[in-house]
């Protein structure tokens, strides 16, 4: 792992022990800066072609009833927060809320059926943090970014992609990172 230290420079955890000089709480990566960004243009990008910056934007889907109650009834998740109106509105909520994680695979179906869709074969898994609610009726969109791409022991490239999903009025609703595994 590499560190900045106080004087800018580029240093290991091993040199900074011994110049006793302290870290800085920059840490180095292959991550990118929000300026150095491009749109991947539609069709299927294997992961020699990609780099980090590059990013996906998804399609909107609509969360309807239907959707709520399949999901309900394939998990047993039956909270009356998302299956029924009136206690919704007891809660606060204007109107039934939908699954969280219902939430999560509407977007991983969103990140799978864009336009521009990244060659892999595996998800390497997800870590999200639910930011606000989806009610019934709301749609969502994602949008997908490359934070890094780093080779496996085994040949495979994993690629770390930062999500950020958002409702028709543009508020933040999930957020997270998912990595997946291509060929290199």
């Amino acid at each position: 792992m590499r560190y900045v230290n106080q004087d800018g420079k580029s240093v290991g955890a091993r040199e900074t022990l011994r110049t006793g000089k302290p870290l800085a709480a920059k840490r180095l990566s292959r991550k990118v800066h929000a300026m150095e960004t491009r749109l991947l243009p539609p069709g299927l990008h294997p992961a020699a072609s990609l780099r980090p910056g590059d990013r996906i934007e998804t399609g909107p889907v609509e969360v309807t009833g239907g959707m709520i109650d399949a999901f309900a009834n394939l998990t047993g998740d039956s909270h009356p927060l998302h299956l029924d109106r009136e206690a919704a509105t007891r809660f606060g909520y204007p109107e039934r809320v939908a699954h969280g994680l219902l939430v999560l695979s509407l977007i991983e179906g969103l990140k799978s059926s864009a336009p521009a869709r990244i060659d892999t074969y595996a998800s390497g898994g997800w870590t999200v943090t639910f930011r606000r609610p989806v009610l019934l009726g709301d749609t969502i969109r994602a949008r997908f970014s490359i934070t890094q791409l780093r080779s496996a022991p085994s040949g495979q490239t994993v690629i770390e992609l930062a999500m950020e999903a958002r409702n028709q009025r543009d508020e933040v609703v999930q957020r997270g990172t998912t990595r997946l595994i291509a060929r290199s």
